[in-house]
């Protein structure tokens, strides 16, 4: 799928109509994002998953659908051995949209 530019800017600024909170980069973060990788190898965007599950954020908007549905459909076995290393997630599940499945879903000011 080729990435529209403009459809993932009116993304980004309908995300921040809503969300004021930019999730931190922590040691831990890195240190979970290593589990992701070992369980579903997402590269980098196991830093994003990571920050996501540590800080509570359930769905990702992304055109990169099928690394993270894979990664939706292992986030239980990531869950299952991250708790074994004691970290403790805010989320139960991954939700993954495209940003042409959400447009027109957010409220424009």
């Amino acid at each position: 799928m080729r990435l529209r530019p403009s459809a993932a800017r009116r993304v980004v600024e309908d995300y921040f109509l809503i969300v004021r909170e930019v999730l931190p980069l922590t040691i831990e973060v890195l240190e979970l994002a290593c589990i992701v990788n070992e369980v579903v190898n997402l590269r980098y965007d196991a830093i994003h998953l990571a920050a996501m599950a540590l800080g509570g954020v359930e769905v990702v908007v992304t055109y990169d659908i099928d690394n993270w549905r894979r990664a939706a459909r292992g986030f239980r076995d990531i869950a299952d051995l991250a708790g074994r290393e004691g970290f403790e997630l805010k989320i139960s599940r991954l939700v993954v949209v495209t940003p042409d499945e959400l447009a027109g879903k957010l409220p424009r000011p």
